[in-house]
């Protein structure tokens, strides 16, 4: 699978799972049919949020070594960013 693809996912599931979409992105099969948002797509802390978190996450991201599968998946940093990001932004 493609490495930018498998980015997207993971944000989007994180994004699904927080509650920050107002459209569900999965479709009755459970696949994921959106990966790609807009502010009307997200919810009022989703605003805040989205574009500081893709940006921490594709900077983690963008190496190229031997560690970039174990990366792309790796959901402990991923909340963690997300985490950072509520701190930052003071967001409750």
């Amino acid at each position: 699978m493609h490495l930018k693809k498998l980015l997207l996912i993971g944000v989007t599931a994180l994004l699904l799972r927080k509650k920050l979409l107002k459209k569900q992105p999965i479709d009755k099969v459970g696949r994921i049919i959106r990966m790609y948002y807009i502010n009307i797509d997200l919810t009022k802390n989703g605003i805040k949020i989205v574009n500081h978190f893709y940006s921490k996450w594709l900077t983690y991201n963008d190496k190229n070594d031997d560690k970039t599968d174990a990366r792309v998946v790796d959901i402990k940093t991923l909340e963690k960013y997300y985490t950072r990001i509520l701190a930052e932004q003071n967001i409750v």
